[in-house]
């Protein structure tokens, strides 16, 4: 009989690392929109000024 529990600790590995990019795609749009947001109320205070 083979033994095949490391098999599934590699396959667990890869399903958390995937989901660990995912989350960090997610922080990296989310830090770029809200970047946007900051500066286009920035400008526009200025402009109001």
């Amino acid at each position: 009989m083979r033994d095949c529990r490391g098999a599934s600790a590699t396959e667990y590995g890869i399903i958390l690392a995937m989901i660990a990019m995912a989350m960090v795609a997610a922080a990296n749009r989310f830090t770029n929109a809200s970047g946007a947001m900051y500066r286009y109320a920035g400008n526009n205070m200025d402009i109001a000024k």
